[in-house]
């Protein structure tokens, strides 16, 4: 496990501290010259810390890249850095868009719009070409629910987001299905609780003609996971299988079904409602189950060997892997 050493770093102005979300952060611009092989010169990184009443959060964001990457499941790359001047820890994300990291990639066939669809899908008239255009949920979210709650994200609701899905995936003639299949099981197998309206949204790029390409976000900002909330002295509580299932069976998404249901959805109910809702996801989302992550939960482990002031107990990645790995066994189970 190697830390990223962030001394000297330039602080991205425009991004500190980051306006969005209820823990600390500011951006950073990674040096153009002796950068570690895993960062991107010139490339703009978000340096994140735990929420003061978790101090371990910000490891749930590092394990939860290496469960995506075990799983096919696009999510930024997250490192372990130390702030410079505090010495305090945190997760350093790759930031998902931008020229250092687009310019290379491969783009499906792009589509045109005329400026009233440009509108709708909240796009302006030129898209970059090296890069993309990011577009939050929330955007989505508030054409299609009138006075939609931006802060509590009340009315969240995956069918809604459908509606979505099937419009991007008419336009462009690609299936965005399975993405969204995939990241939903993410997150149940992290248990994440907080894919609000603000943590996904789409991308746009433009293609050599002009003609525009969307594609989803990858799943970012995984930090309230992965039983983040669970103090050190309660780790001991979670010994038996009994009680990691009590626990992760009590796990629910951000998001509802749908928009008049009274609950947030749980998250084995809701992957149950998407294959049935898409039948076509549902032997993908099985093969990813099928999958060994025993090479996940060695890197988990290896994170424990990290030397910084919040470290990564032995026990909590025990209970962590042990948690994943339960999880996959009862999807297996009502899939």
């Amino acid at each position: 496990m190697h830390l990223i050493d962030i001394s000297g770093w330039e602080i991205d102005e425009a991004f500190s501290p980051y306006p969005e979300g209820s823990r600390n952060k500011y951006a950073l611009i990674a040096p153009d010259e002796r950068c570690p092989k895993q960062i991107l010169p010139g490339h703009r990184y978000l340096m994140k810390f735990s929420n003061q009443r978790y101090p371990v959060q910000f490891w749930s964001e590092v394990i939860a890249e290496i469960v995506g990457q075990q799983m096919g499941v696009p999510t930024p790359r997250t490192f372990v850095a130390v702030d410079p001047t505090s010495g305090e820890p945190g997760s350093l994300i790759e930031w998902f868009y931008g020229p250092k990291l687009e310019h290379a990639a491969k783009m499906p066939k792009g589509f045109a719009l005329g400026s009233a669809w440009r509108a709708i899908f909240g796009v302006k008239e030129e898209a970059p070409k090296t890069h993309s255009l990011y577009v939050p949920g929330s955007s989505y979210m508030t054409r299609i629910i009138p006075g939609y709650d931006l802060k509590a994200g009340t009315q969240h609701n995956f069918v809604d987001i459908a509606v979505w899905i099937s419009l991007f995936s008419k336009s462009a003639r690609y299936d965005y299905w399975l993405y969204w299949a995939k990241v939903l099981l993410f997150d149940a197998i992290i248990g994440n609780t907080d894919r609000h309206q603000d943590n996904w949204g789409v991308l746009w790029r433009s293609d050599d003609d002009g003609n525009l390409v969307p594609k989803f976000a990858p799943a970012f900002d995984n930090g309230t996971s992965l039983a983040h909330e669970i103090m050190e002295d309660r780790v001991v509580n979670f010994t038996t299988d009994d009680a990691v299932s009590r626990y992760i069976n009590r796990g629910r998404h951000h998001m509802k079904w749908q928009r008049k249901d009274d609950r947030k959805c749980p998250h084995f109910e809701l992957i149950q409602k998407v294959v049935k809702f898409r039948k076509n996801t549902l032997e993908p989302l099985k093969a990813i189950l099928e999958l060994n992550f025993s090479p996940a939960y060695d890197e988990i482990r290896n994170l424990t060997t990290a030397e910084v002031s919040v470290p990564l107990s032995a026990a909590r990645a025990d209970l962590i892997c042990r948690m994943i790995d339960r999880r996959i066994t009862k999807f297996r189970e009502v899939l």
